[in-house]
């Protein structure tokens, strides 16, 4: 039996491979995924400017999930947040909590990678244990051993673009070329 809501939050700073490849593990649990970029990072991460973010995660959706793009809904759901908070960070539990207002519902997980599944990690965020009581966690495998960090090492470190190709949708890297995201020289 599918649950209603999968929500699905990272800073997508950049999105890559690795994060599609978590929407593709997820994709028939689920009538309804919401993709949340991070807006006000809960742990302090400085990121690329949030709408090229949305605009990359939602071309990258489009683009590597055709056959289930229609049910993912990618969501600012986090400005919004931010902004009834006075732009302190966001957090997980807020996040769900507009979430399964906003939709009548319950019925929602938050989907976390192995390493924010680790006991030890998970136990870092807000209310985790309020999280796990009303809602619920989803841990995906990690099949694509792929940070968005060394994307960006790879960026600012002038690697080819041609390896770059190989972690991030061609949306994606053109996003980088075109707004000279992380330290992109032409």
């Amino acid at each position: 039996m599918t649950k209603a809501i999968g929500v699905f939050g990272s800073a997508f700073d950049p999105i890559h491979f690795g994060h599609i490849d978590c929407l593709q593990q997820i994709q028939n649990e689920y009538e309804l995924i919401i993709v949340v970029p991070s807006f006000a990072h809960a742990f302090g991460k400085q990121m690329a400017d949030y709408d090229l973010r949305v605009q990359s995660v939602t071309s990258a959706v489009n683009e590597a999930c055709d056959s289930f793009a229609n049910r993912v809904l990618v969501s600012d759901i986090e400005r919004v947040i931010a902004q009834q908070k006075q732009n302190s960070p966001v957090y997980t539990f807020d996040v769900l909590l507009a979430i399964a207002e906003k939709f009548g519902t319950d019925d929602l997980d938050f989907v976390v990678g192995p390493d924010n599944a680790n006991p030890t990690q998970w136990a870092r965020f807000y209310r985790s244990k309020d999280i796990l009581q009303r809602w619920g966690i989803k841990a995906v495998e990690e099949r694509c051993n792929i940070r968005s960090s060394l994307i960006r090492n790879m960026i600012s470190d002038n690697e080819s673009l041609h390896d770059l190709s190989q972690l991030v949708p061609d949306n994606v890297l053109n996003d980088i070329k075109q707004h000279n995201l992380y330290g992109y020289k032409q």
